[in-house]
């Protein structure tokens, strides 16, 4: 049997959050989820996830601030990134590549567009429907 691959999606919108974690476990991931983005630190470290999905705006630590200090840890330095932003938000290419950030989304986003994002990054071929 085939291990599911695990996703840390962290996010402070609840209402993202959730949506974006039904679609996920929908896709067969499983997924662990947070509103904090010191708590998604630990998190990482703990679990060893296979992608991490982060909005910019998390509470008591920035999803880039996340981001860079991940990059920064030999064990989760290797575990691709994806940052949500909102439309309009700018950053600078080098702090996203100085982050290990692998993709940037701005939000809105369709969760069908991210699931195929997510697929891509993880090398699946899921076929489940949004």
């Amino acid at each position: 049997m085939k291990t599911r691959k695990k996703i840390l999606v962290v996010d402070s919108e609840i209402q993202i959050l959730h949506v974006i974690s039904m679609k996920l476990r929908e896709g067969n991931y499983k997924v662990i989820a947070t509103q904090d983005g010191l708590d998604a630190l630990d998190l990482a470290q703990v679990e060893k996830p296979d992608l991490i999905i982060c909005a910019c705006r998390v509470y008591r630590l920035s999803g880039l601030e996340l981001c860079k200090q991940l990059h920064a840890i030999s064990t989760t330095q290797k575990i691709p990134k994806l940052l949500l932003t909102s439309r309009g938000y700018g950053l600078d290419p080098e702090c996203i590549d100085a982050a290990g950030i692998d993709l940037v989304l701005n939000k809105p986003f369709s969760p069908r567009h991210l699931k195929e994002e997510v697929n891509g990054m993880l090398g699946s071929v899921l076929a489940a429907t949004v």
